[in-house]
């Protein structure tokens, strides 16, 4: 119980944020309030959560975890390829992730955005000694556990990745980001022949109200890699109405895979699935 309090509390703060008037935020409660609409994943709640971001930082800059949250605002754009100048905005997630950093080298959150923008630039081996990093500095970080967890998946190291996402549901069991910790889990269990599980971790994390097309991706690619033609065509069709142009490439961009047999697999899916290969 001792290790869920840190989600509480920013539970608890998150929703009072909600409650406050914009014209009363202080610095504090604009970071609470926007890391509510980080959690939405949409264009839309990105550019609310830089708006509130920067409120916050107008009135407290020297404040590291502030920074953290714009860094993960242009991690995120240039994830989901939601501005043309994706270029762009990886820089800026890194140069702000570094300069939360070097206001307080000690903040996990400073090293998870880091890492997370890291991983941007295909770098999963500095990404994962920076989620680590952030783990050993507040062992009960559950979304630090969840990346230790993804980066391991992209390297292939599938017993330790399962071993920390199971971790981190444990610290935060309703967690804003379980479906992307169920969606990691789906990705070990495909590549080293668990389908049943596969497809049933993949169905839990898109069945999530914030998933975004990634994760109806890897529904659609667990159900084909396991025959499952119904599921695979069901979510294969969410993924046209969401993304259109959706393919490989696109999908490997998102997810640096440093594994040969992970690639060969998902790869394998996208040919089932009948989308660019």
């Amino acid at each position: 119980m001792i290790n869920q309090v840190q989600a509480t509390i920013e539970t608890i703060e998150r929703r009072r944020a909600l409650l406050r008037p914009v014209a009363s935020l202080d610095a504090w409660a604009a970071y609470y309030r926007a890391r509510w609409h980080l959690d939405r994943h949409t264009a839309d709640d990105y550019d609310k959560a830089e708006s509130l971001l920067k409120q916050a930082e107008k009135l407290d800059p020297d404040a590291a975890r502030i920074h953290a949250g714009l860094s993960f605002v242009h991690r995120q754009r240039a994830f989901l390829n939601l501005r043309a100048d994706r270029e762009g905005e990886i820089r800026r997630a890194i140069d702000l992730a570094k300069h939360s950093l070097s206001l307080e080298p000690e903040d996990p959150q400073a090293r998870w955005a880091y890492g997370r923008a890291l991983m941007l630039r295909n770098d999963v081996g500095s990404a994962l000694h920076e989620f680590e990093t952030a783990t050993s500095l507040n062992p009960s970080f559950a979304i630090g556990q969840y990346s230790v967890g993804f980066a391991r998946s992209m390297i292939g190291a599938t017993a330790p990745s399962d071993e920390a996402l199971d971790k981190a549901r444990r610290l935060s069991p309703l967690d804003p980001m379980r479906f992307a910790m169920l969606a990691t889990h789906a990705f070990n269990c495909a590549a080293t022949g668990r389908h049943e599980q596969a497809v049933e971790l993949a169905g839990l994390a898109a069945a999530h109200p914030n998933a975004h097309f990634h994760i109806v991706a890897i529904a659609a690619l667990c159900g084909a890699i396991a025959g499952k033609k119904p599921v695979a065509e069901k979510y294969a069709r969410l993924l046209r109405q969401a993304k259109p142009d959706y393919g490989a490439d696109e999908f490997f961009i998102a997810f640096p895979f440093q594994s040969a047999d992970y690639v060969a697999t998902f790869r394998r899916g996208f040919k089932l699935l009948g989308l660019p290969a």
